[in-house]
């Protein structure tokens, strides 16, 4: 079976390990309210784009960098994904994709966003697909009385588009066997 090469990766079949590396990978991340793709018009055109509604009421660096995208543009960051895969059958759902994001301009933040690979998926193959993922820090109001104050994130595709195949091939041969999706 072809397994990706990933940005970050760590395998165990210890149980405690996965768990510790899970906590790890949830120690300090932003969490995320609800993510979903949304309908925003560019050049009188419809496009569909990947939407996280984040809760940014601990991290007001961050909330203040969506602020300062509309003023200054996207600025210098960097993106990284990280992928927490559990190979065990009873918990394969619960595998993790991470998003590393750090700005050096217009100023200098840090941030994570863990995304259930599972749950997240439709949005991730969005993501994947278009290169990008908004964030904002509006509570997740649809349809929305105004338009949402975003930050939009170039990603690196590449990587997340292998985990979401090996995800699809996993349902496939689950599916094919008979077993739950």
């Amino acid at each position: 079976m072809f397994t990706p090469k990933f940005t970050r990766g760590a395998e165990t079949d210890d149980p405690r390990e996965r768990a510790r590396l899970r906590q790890h990978a949830m120690a300090g991340a932003i969490p995320i309210r609800k993510a979903l793709p949304i309908v925003s018009w560019h050049d009188a055109r419809p496009q569909q784009i990947a939407l996280v509604f984040a809760d940014l009421r601990a991290r007001p660096d961050i909330r203040d960098l969506v602020r300062l995208h509309q003023l200054e543009g996207a600025g210098d960051i960097v993106t990284e994904w990280r992928f927490l895969l559990d190979a065990d059958p009873a918990r394969y759902r619960e595998s993790l994709a991470i998003l590393h994001v750090a700005w050096s301009s217009p100023a200098r933040a840090v941030a994570r966003f863990v995304f259930r690979l599972w749950g997240h998926r439709p949005l991730l193959h969005l993501a994947a697909a278009s290169g990008s993922i908004a964030i904002t820090g509006a509570p997740p109001r649809i349809p929305s009385p105004k338009p949402y104050l975003s930050l939009t994130l170039s990603i690196r595709a590449t990587e997340l588009r292998a985990v979401l195949q090996t995800a699809d091939l996993i349902d496939a041969i689950r599916a094919a066997a008979g077993g739950r999706r």
